[in-house]
């Protein structure tokens, strides 16, 4: 079976490139995605599509650090009525816990989970391999600053995790990492979760 994402949902991604002034209509025809899609409520976007036009706009961005930007351009809107039933929650938990039962309503090639490490809550990034067969450094860094942008509209722009722990390898640009999650940051780590 073929992982698909909700196409709406690829609309902060439309907008960060416009940001980072890649052209998103290039990237998405290039990658077999057609934008109007987007504006449908029930239209979906096939998750190998969209890998490719994350690998294309990696490529033209020429910039490592280029899915924390993510967290700038992300609205509730973008996730319909989820988006507002997470910043609705009146706990932290409780929005994540949101986020973690429906996520695959949005891209059925992740999910979230939940687990209580002590007094720490570790929120948890699985991905579905088939449907993620690499990874790229920005979809993971991505995920996360999606994650933290409404956290941090739902509790505010001073909410810092605990620990960040991802995948990917350091970068050159790991003073970024510091600077947006205001936290230590692991890198090639066992799992990509924040505390």
């Amino acid at each position: 079976m073929v992982s698909t994402s909700l196409a709406s949902a690829a609309r902060p991604f439309w907008r960060l490139l416009e940001r980072c002034k890649i052209d998103p209509e290039l990237v998405f025809r290039e990658a077999g995605l057609d934008p109007t899609l987007m504006s449908q409520p029930r239209e979906r976007y096939r998750v190998d599509r969209r890998n490719a036009a994350w690998e294309k706009a990696v490529q033209l961005s020429d910039n490592p650090c280029f899915g924390l930007k993510m967290a700038e351009v992300v609205l509730p809107t973008d996730l319909h009525a989820l988006g507002y039933a997470v910043l609705a929650s009146s706990t932290l938990r409780t929005a994540l816990g949101r986020l973690s039962r429906f996520v695959h309503v949005i891209n059925d090639g992740i999910s979230f989970g939940m687990t209580d490490e002590g007094e720490r809550l570790a929120f948890t990034l699985t991905i579905d391999q088939p449907a993620y067969p690499a990874l790229l450094t920005a979809q993971e860094d991505s995920l996360w600053a999606w994650v933290m942008g409404f956290c941090r509209l739902a509790c505010g722009p001073q909410l810092e995790p605990v620990e960040v722990r991802l995948l990917h390898p350091e970068l050159p640009c790991k003073g970024d990492y510091f600077a947006f999650f205001r936290c230590p940051v692991r890198f090639e780590a066992e799992a990509s979760e924040i505390f």
